[in-house]
Parts: C-alpha cells; structure tokens; sequence
C-alpha cells in the first residue's frame, strides 16, 4: 500500500524517535553507543549521528539509494530497510526562477512599451526601478521564496545550520534574476529617453528593492500563514504612495521610499538609500538571530 503519510508527519515521526532516543541516551549507558556511532559520522549532525545510532549502531556508512549505486558501485539488497535521518531532498530552486523569468520578461517589455509611448509628464525612470520594480521584487520573493508555509520548512528547519544558509540562496537566486531584467529594462529607458543614467537608476532600484524584500523574509519568519508577507509589504508600499505629502516635513524624507520619484535631487536621497540597506541589513541579522535560535517556536 502507498506511503500516505505528508512530509510533515513523516518529521514528525522522525523527532518524536528523537526525543526517546534523547532520553535513553542520558539516562541509560547507551552513550556508549553513541560516542561508537559519533566516531564514524563526524560529519553528520547530532540529531542525525543519534538517530543511525538508534537504528544501526553498527553501520560505518550512510547515503542514498541512488549515491550508493552512483558513488560507491554498489547496489541495494532487496528487503534492506533504510536508515531515516533527517536530510532533505534538493530544492529545485531553478523551477521558481523557470516560473518568475517569463513574468518577469512580460513585465519588462510592459513597462519600456508605456515608457515610450506615455509621454513626458511623468517620471518615468524613478517610477519603473524605485517604485514598480522593487515592489514586483518583493512580491516575487514573498510568493516564490516562502519560508515557513513553504512545505520543506519543516525537513529544513530540523537541519539547524541549513536553514539560515537555504533561506539566503532562495533570496539571492531570485533577486539577481529580478534584477537582470531590471537593468536591461534600465538600458531601455536610457535609450527611449535620453534622460536616466543607468547607474543613476542602479543605485534608486537597488536599496528600496532590498529593504522591501528583507521585509518579506523577515515577517515570513514569523508568521506561517501563506502570503501575509506580501500582504504586509503591500500595506507598506501603498502607505508610501499615498503620504508623499509629508515630505514637508525634514525627517521624513530620510525614511521615505520613492524619495527620487518624489523630486527630491539633493544629497538626501543618498542618505536615504543608505538607511534602507541598513535597515535591510539589520532585517536579515533578525533572520540570523531567528534561525540560530529558532525563535518562530516562541511565536
């Protein structure tokens, strides 16, 4: 009969089978075994050492059905059980990318073809790469690089040291790809225009895209519900459009985010962008700190 089981409750099985392993090994002589186990899968982690000690206190090698044929020349006896660790399969990060490319190409040509065509009333450049693009980045990331709704949170997350380091390749595969199409469209506008510098347009896009995706990755930290990063994002770029009136007011254009867009040339706008990528960094030691500790537990 077919496995039915989810990948959540075959974890769970699997740190269940931990703790009583925990348990016997403090309060028992079964250390002994452990150190044994320790000794020959230094590489492996606590959690994993423990539980092939559990199940094979005798094994002096461990891999997969297809490494050991691949790697090893050897093949698996039929009716051999297999030794459960908590090592998860590879995510395809490369399908995201696949599915976000062609949207993102749509979204490029979409936008030069209004630029060229929608006059000269409006800030063109400043409104596609600090205003449009960044937020389609952070939705990108909120959507394709979910963190604890994502299905393998839980296989990751039990890995300790690999979940900070898997969160990271996530986020970077998919903002370099945003970003790709961001500067061809930047060259574009140059072209249609005359008026943007790229590296003008570079240096506008690139904090405020940080700063709006660091969020997503840090509130899909703390919340497990599905989309509520983006959501919450989207709160805050909206709030943004809408009080361009305070810019009146001196503090405020520190922290604003279309500070360009908005008309602001002089040296405030560089200031401003230095604070969003501190912030964003700061955003991403949260993320660290969450990790290490696994705080969402706490939550």
């Amino acid at each position: 009969m077919a496995d039915e089981r989810t990948e959540k409750q075959k974890v769970q099985e699997i740190t269940d089978k931990l703790e009583e392993g925990l348990k016997e090994l403090f309060e028992s002589e079964k250390y002994k075994t452990y150190l044994s186990t320790m000794s020959k899968f230094h590489n492996y982690s606590f959690n994993n050492t423990l539980l092939i000690a559990m199940q094979k206190p005798e094994a002096t090698l461990v891999a997969g059905y297809k490494a050991w044929q691949k790697n090893f020349e050897r093949h698996i006896n039929k009716g051999e059980k297999a030794i459960r660790i908590l090592a998860p399969a590879p995510y395809k990060i490369k399908e995201e990318r696949d599915k976000l490319d062609p949207v993102t190409g749509e979204m490029t040509a979409a936008f030069l073809i209004v630029c060229a065509t929608g006059g000269e009333n409006v800030n063109w450049g400043y409104l596609g790469f600090e205003v449009l693009f960044p937020f389609y980045m952070a939705i990108a990331i909120g959507e394709w690089c979910r963190t604890r709704s994502d299905q393998m949170f839980d296989v990751i997350s039990a890995q300790g040291k690999s979940l900070f380091l898997w969160i990271v390749r996530r986020f970077l595969l998919l903002f370099v790809a945003v970003t790709v199409f961001a500067v061809m469209g930047m060259f574009a506008t140059f072209i249609i225009t005359k008026t943007f510098m790229t590296e003008d347009l570079l240096l506008t896009f690139l904090p405020t895209a940080f700063f709006l995706s660091s969020v997503c990755v840090f509130l899909s930290l703390l919340s497990s519900v599905p989309h509520i990063p983006t959501m919450a994002v989207g709160v805050i770029w909206l709030f943004s459009i809408m009080s361009m009136s305070l810019l009146r007011f001196q503090p405020v254009q520190y922290f604003y985010l279309f500070v360009r867009f908005a008309g602001i040339d002089n040296s405030v706008w560089i200031v401003n962008k230095m604070i969003l990528l501190l912030i964003g960094i700061a955003l991403w030691l949260g993320v660290f700190i969450i990790c290490k500790k696994r705080l969402w537990n706490k939550l």
